[in-house]
């Protein structure tokens, strides 16, 4: 207790505070600090403790990424579910708008939902959902996005793409549905709406005329691509 003044050590000592013990204590401890063995070993342990704590971190940040992607994919079909997908569009749009680049939406819808379900069973048509979802992906750019909009019906946002690529695409991938035959259900089809990125609309007017243009399609008799600017056409 060489450090602190000689009355504070008398006042210390009269409260029971032992100072060779004190003084002993901090020798052993020095001594022990000084023999390699002992340095080592504690080097060990501080590298030991530093890696599992690194561990720890590690797999905390995995699980808070396995959350993340859980909170934004739709578990039945493991593409982006609707609240990421208003997200992702609503990024597009901004995008789009301030680099003055094109930009299209897709959305298509199983035809005939209610007898599939109906014909093979829930739990068969939600297989076919999933199967669906796949195929859609692996016909795909890496920089499209495709989400489940609601019950059979996904979309899909389609960057730098302007309304005649995207129909092409739209086309490509009907063909793709067409010709398949699913372990689920058969064969099926899909109807869609096409809309390109408007500078005068906002994005739910966006959204909107989408909706419109899958409509359309499933009006003029289904398995059909239709181009909200078709819609407009045929109104002039």
């Amino acid at each position: 207790m060489r450090y602190l003044p000689e009355k504070t050590i008398e006042y210390l000592e009269k409260n029971g505070y032992d100072a060779q013990r004190d003084h002993d204590c901090y020798e052993a401890l020095k001594n022990y600090l000084k023999d390699e063995g002992h340095k080592k070993n504690l080097k060990d342990f501080s590298k030991n403790l530093l890696n599992d704590y690194m561990a720890l971190i590690g797999k905390m940040e995995l699980r808070f990424e396995e959350m993340s992607q859980l909170s934004e994919t739709d578990a039945l079909t493991q593409v982006f579910n609707p609240m990421k997908m208003q997200s992702v569009i609503d990024i597009e749009w901004s995008r789009g708008k301030r680099y003055h680049s094109p930009l299209s939406l897709i959305l298509f819808e199983i035809d005939g939902w209610h007898e599939i379900i109906e014909e093979h069973n829930q739990e068969k048509a939600n297989q076919t959902l999933a199967t669906l979802a796949g195929m859609i992906k692996k016909n795909i750019r890496t920089t499209d996005v495709l989400g489940r909009w609601y019950g059979e019906a996904f979309i899909l946002v389609v960057p730098t793409t302007n309304n005649v690529q995207a129909e092409w695409l739209a086309q490509k991938l009907r063909k793709t549905i067409e010709s398949a035959t699913f372990d689920t259900v058969g064969s099926l089809t899909c109807s869609f709406g096409v809309a390109d990125r408007d500078a005068a609309m906002d994005v739910d007017d966006w959204v909107m005329i989408l909706e419109m243009a899958l409509r359309k399609a499933k009006e003029k008799g289904r398995n059909l691509v239709v181009d909200y600017e078709t819609i407009t056409n045929e109104a002039e």
